[in-house]
């Protein structure tokens, strides 16, 4: 444990920090042509077949969303509405602020965060159980404490506030339990609240950790001074704490804060991105955007893999190589990773307006895509899509053993390979394009996706679900949720749950 910085000391407003975030995501995407890769929920779904005709079928999750003011359960196999909410609103959204719409269910409760308001519904008829606003308190507006962030655990809701504060609340009732703790980013595991607090004054960021019952602090951690751009929010397996900040990771004790091991990576690298399975860590490496030499770029583009326990060095990819989001499925075996295939066009960009001047202009001529052994990084095989054929960067979902491509453009398609050998096993036209839409969940064989309209994109401003069948690319069903109608509305992550 390192540091005596309190709470209370957090410069960074938490909507700041999420804005921030914000700003980085939709750069990516507009990089990577809209080909989103949003599996933050894939932890809570379970991996079922992907192949009807080979498995005996299996029920489907039902689809949870929230889209102005609405909130939705729709069955998950024919997109039939079995429920829906009109939720209420208690103060006006201010003008100037971005709407939030959040749905969590568990334990047969769906919970729905709506701006200033936060409700509590039953799963099988959508029964209101409860509803609660924010309420003014000492010298903070409801706008101050407007909702940007949620999460249910063990019997209870956190709420995460514009002030870059937390709150809690009795999942049963929505009574409060605690609030007002100030915090730059936070995510709740075995009953532990780790935030992430920055330091105007020590240059570095402080990870607490919090007893999610009472709030009190159990210990802390401090990050190097000036760490640099990127972070890694922090992760528990197997009672192990894994954080990062700029180019350095971290394992830390679950219980006490002490550090187990650490990595740095070279000057002007950085860690953004990680996973945990079967005892190994892949960590994912960028440049640090605005600081790294031109001839250093493609090489903090890598894979290293790590003994979760120890912090040995097991292996680290080829450079120019990034992990993908799903690129371990169930059983760790794998991993795949993709290169993009860049040509030079031999002129130079002199536009000032780019910041880089008199470097020659690369055009994309697609990208390859590999599968490499999870143990010893050892190549298994590899598909070369070209330009033309969709983004730069591959939408895929791994299942059962199986890789699926989307791929957009003027032929869309889906193709399909055994993930250990590479062997094609089909290819299907697709009924709409890949591009413009968002992977958001996959379940016994069916793949949700929302239009790119939803979020950040707002390109048609007629937001809809499409689902997928994967073993042959046909349209099960859609659901057009309506145009966009003013600032306030908002819609929610897409959630698979029974």
């Amino acid at each position: 444990m390192d540091g005596n910085t309190p709470l209370s000391t957090s410069k960074t407003p938490r909507g700041l920090r999420r804005l921030s975030i914000f700003a980085a995501v939709l750069v990516i995407a507009l990089l990577i042509g809209s080909w989103a890769v949003l599996v933050n929920r894939t932890t809570r779904q379970s991996t079922l077949s992907a192949a009807a005709k080979s498995v005996p079928l299996k029920q489907n999750k039902d689809v949870y969303i929230g889209h102005n003011q609405v909130l939705y359960k729709l069955n998950g196999r024919t997109g039939a509405v079995i429920w829906q909410q009109h939720l209420k609103r208690s103060y006006p959204l201010d003008r100037r602020a971005a709407s939030f719409f959040g749905v969590e269910v568990a334990e047969d409760v769906v919970y729905a965060a709506l701006d200033h308001d936060f409700s509590a519904f039953r799963s099988s008829d959508g029964k209101e159980l409860w509803h609660r606003h924010i309420l003014p308190t000492a010298s903070l507006t409801p706008e101050d404490l407007r909702i940007v962030g949620e999460e249910v655990e063990q019997g209870t809701l956190y709420l995460w506030h514009a002030n870059s504060t937390v709150s809690s609340h009795s999942a049963q009732d929505g009574a409060p339990k605690w609030s007002n703790l100030v915090a730059e980013w936070g995510s709740v595991q075995y009953g532990t609240l780790y935030m992430t607090v920055w330091s105007d004054t020590q240059e570095r960021s402080f990870l607490y950790a919090l007893d999610a019952k009472t709030g009190k602090e159990r210990w802390h951690f401090a990050s190097p001074s000036l760490p640099g751009a990127g972070s890694i929010d922090p992760r528990v397996v197997d009672g192990v704490v894994y954080v990062g900040w700029g180019g350095y990771l971290y394992a830390l004790n679950a219980q006490t804060g002490q550090q187990l091991w650490m990595y740095r990576l070279p000057q002007y690298h950085e860690f953004f991105q990680t996973q945990i399975t079967n005892g190994v860590v892949y960590a994912r490496s960028q440049y640090a955007f605005m600081e790294a030499p031109r001839d250093q770029i493609a090489d903090a583009m890598r894979v290293r893999a790590f003994h979760a326990k120890t912090g040995a060095l097991l292996w680290t990819s080829g450079p120019d190589e990034s992990l993908y989001s799903q690129g371990v499925p169930t059983g760790g075996d794998v991993i795949m990773t993709y290169h993009a295939l860049t040509k030079s066009s031999g002129t130079n960009d002199n536009n000032p307006s780019t910041g880089d001047l008199n470097h020659a202009v690369t055009r994309s001529d697609g990208y390859s895509l590999s599968v490499i052994n999870a143990k010893d990084a050892r190549f298994l095989w590899q598909i070369q899509v070209p330009a033309g054929s969709g983004s730069v960067y591959p939408w895929v979902s791994i299942m059962d053993g199986r890789l699926y491509l989307f791929e957009g453009g003027k032929t869309p398609s889906l193709q399909t390979f055994d993930v250990h050998s590479g062997k094609k096993l089909g290819q299907h036209p697709l009924p709409i394009d890949p591009e413009k839409l968002v992977l958001s969940g996959v379940d016994n064989g069916i793949a949700y996706m929302l239009s790119a309209a939803t979020g950040y994109y707002k390109e048609t401003g007629d937001e809809s679900i499409s689902a997928i069948r994967l073993p042959d690319g046909s349209l099960a069903w859609q659901m057009r949720l309506g145009a966009v109608k003013n600032h306030e509305d908002a819609i929610s992550a897409l959630i698979l749950a029974p």
